[in-house]
């Protein structure tokens, strides 16, 4: 969305991929441009992800922020290819003590929540206590394949 959003309004992408104020002054902007395009094609940004991508055995899609997102990797590739679908996850406690600032109209809607009643299969808790053996059991299921 970032790319595209940069490229139709002229604006610096970089920024935008910066969670400083700069990307702030285009979110809800941004939103609207992603709900409008995934109204028309829920696969549209996900087509694009995987056309972008290099080929190779594991990708990593970060960043789906709805069930259509996941939905449509698992219609396009599972059971084919191995699907692994991951949460990370910090209270807002943390998340405050890290800079955020709720912000309605842009932290409760789809693009922002439309996960959180999703059963993913695995769960990582990014609030500052070690991750190491949970990433390493993702790694050693991404060398199965």
């Amino acid at each position: 969305i970032k790319k595209e959003y940069a490229e139709l309004k002229g604006v610096n992408y970089k920024e935008l991929l910066t969670d400083g104020p700069y990307k702030e002054l285009y979110r809800r902007e941004m939103i609207a441009l992603g709900e409008d395009r995934r109204s028309k094609d829920s696969g549209h940004y996900c087509r694009l992800a995987c056309k972008a991508a290099p080929q190779g055995l594991v990708w990593i899609v970060t960043d789906t922020r709805r069930e259509s997102d996941i939905k449509w990797f698992l219609d396009s590739y599972h059971p084919t290819v191995p699907i692994l679908t991951i949460r990370v996850e910090a209270g807002l406690d943390v998340r405050s003590q890290r800079g955020w600032v709720w912000t309605d109209g842009v932290d409760n809607v789809t693009s922002e929540c439309g996960l959180d009643s999703f059963t993913h299969d695995r769960v990582l808790n990014n609030d500052g206590r070690d991750i190491s053996r949970q990433v390493q059991e993702v790694v050693e299921w991404a060398r199965k394949g």
